[in-house]
């Protein structure tokens, strides 16, 4: 009975993050699946709801480390045959980027966590805020790192990405982490009820 429970604790601390970072990295290039990046974000968000900020952080960053780690498959080779570095330390190169990335989902994931919103009307509009901003920081900041900001996963979507014109990239972004959140909302709304 309390390896049953130990085993269920863990599903759910593993599951959402690991399904979310699946979703997304589905919704990018190799896979182009970009419909997904709208709700990819949902389980994730619906894990975190009334965790505290660390657990939060801690799921944030498994998410981010899986989907960049499934995304920036190609920093291997680039180092292993261009950079002629040994496969094994190309590959926790990559994992360190990854890593390095997940915690700007970590990040996202803790200050959510953290914020007080008891309607959810407020985490509506500051969390693809506090997204963008983020990625503008892992963009320009410290690492200088702009791949697979959330909003490049639309790039065959057309009537999506004229928003870019104005806002650029973050305004595509800003609009899939409303757009999961709108959903997430709407989730906890059918599960609170069912």
């Amino acid at each position: 009975a309390m390896f049953d429970k130990m085993l269920h604790r863990l599903g759910r601390f593993l599951i959402p993050p690991v399904a979310s970072s699946l979703l997304l990295a589905l919704s990018f290039p190799r896979f182009d699946i970009e419909s997904l990046a709208w709700i990819a974000l949902v389980p994730l968000l619906l894990a975190i709801r009334g965790s505290s900020w660390k657990t939060a952080f801690g799921q944030g960053w498994l998410a981010g480390l899986v989907f960049f780690a499934v995304t920036l498959y190609w920093v291997i080779n680039a180092m292993h045959e261009y950079g002629k570095m040994p496969f094994a330390v190309s590959f926790l190169v990559m994992l360190l980027l990854a890593g390095y990335c997940a915690l700007y989902v970590g990040s996202f994931c803790a200050v959510l966590a953290f914020t007080p919103d008891r309607r959810g009307l407020l985490r509506t509009w500051t969390a693809p805020a506090l997204w963008v901003a983020l990625e503008w920081a892992r963009t320009y900041l410290v690492s200088g790192f702009p791949w697979a900001l959330l909003g490049y996963s639309q790039y065959h979507n057309l009537t999506v990405i004229q928003v870019s014109d104005v806002t650029g990239v973050y305004g595509v972004s800003f609009m899939l982490v409303l757009a999961n959140v709108v959903a997430a909302r709407i989730a906890d709304a059918v599960i609170t009820r069912a």
